[in-house]
């Protein structure tokens, strides 16, 4: 269960994915004109049955603009902690995403306690349009470039490799030509 809270004035149109395939797409134009963040103008809470079994549930804004929720509500499952987490946004031929070892804490770091790092992560992106793209690969603290390559996005989907994660690693695609 997803709780939509409020809509900007270009309205947006919630998507709920269950492995890939729309479970569910719900139009949300805007109903007061105010387009504020957690104005409560929506209080609607869009229900997605899940099927017993392992899945992967996503959610996306398929709109001309942005939707705030309160919350998401899952019931009667047993959820998998990442060892990363990963936030991104794309326009459809650029996209910007950070990737945090969730073992890097601020805690951590103060208290000297050992982060394990990730190997061989394979991460998708989603939304892009097909074609080559320069992705580069940015150390959040130094704020430079470490290392770059050239991916193809097929099928509305790029996905890039991440060799070691040790703590957080910023990417950037950016589609080449045409």
């Amino acid at each position: 269960m997803v709780r939509v809270n409020s809509v900007a004035r270009s309205g947006a149109v919630l998507a709920v994915y269950v492995d890939d395939s729309l479970a569910l797409k719900e139009k949300l134009p805007d109903l007061d004109g105010r387009s504020e963040a957690f104005a409560g103008e929506y209080g609607l809470e869009v229900v997605v049955k899940v099927p017993p079994g392992t899945h992967t549930i996503k959610l996306d804004n398929l709109g001309d603009d942005w939707l705030t929720m309160d919350y998401v509500r899952l019931e009667g499952v047993v959820v998998r902690q990442a060892k990363t987490r990963i936030l991104g946004l794309t326009n459809g031929t650029f996209a910007i995403v950070w990737i945090q070892n969730r073992d890097s804490t601020w805690w951590n770091a103060v208290h000297g306690i050992a982060v394990e790092p990730i190997g061989d992560l394979r991460i998708a992106l989603y939304g892009l349009e097909d074609g080559d793209y320069l992705v580069e690969f940015w150390d959040p603290y130094r704020g430079a470039v470490i290392a770059e390559e050239r991916c193809r996005a097929m099928g509305g989907r790029l996905v890039v490799s991440v060799k070691l994660l040790q703590r957080d690693l910023a990417v950037k695609a950016y589609r080449l030509g045409p």
